[in-house]
């Protein structure tokens, strides 16, 4: 009995778990893939997160070779945000058409040092 009802408590988790995350953004037609590099070579471990207009997201994160995809995903405009330890974020917009594939090769920018210069 103990066994039934924890595996129906787990189950029901899940299920909300899944519904939850389909209302934050609906499924469409589109795709959005790319790449993400830092200065000199291919950046794995970037999360990589899409906000619609209405302010919801999904993320994701580039594989050994910094490469990303979101799948069925509604046409639209986007902001893309790339986040990478030890880098600053970096946010661009994405047009993705009807029913297509956009593709976003991405580097990434390191943090521009400010120099004080003293003069008397």
């Amino acid at each position: 009995m103990k066994t039934k009802l924890t595996l129906m408590l787990v189950l029901l988790i899940a299920v909300a778990c899944a519904t939850q995350h389909n209302s934050m953004m609906p499924n469409g037609s589109a795709s959005l893939v790319g790449r993400v590099m830092t200065v000199d070579r291919r950046a794995p471990g970037v999360n990589v997160s899409i906000i619609d207009e209405q302010l919801r997201s999904r993320m994701t994160i580039t594989d050994a070779h910094g490469m990303f995809r979101f799948e069925n995903i509604p046409a639209g405009h986007y902001t893309m945000k790339l986040e990478l330890g030890g880098w600053p974020p970096q946010t661009l917009p994405v047009n993705i058409p009807e029913n297509g594939k956009q593709v976003v090769d991405a580097q990434m920018q390191p943090a521009v040092a400010a120099a004080v210069v003293a003069s008397n």
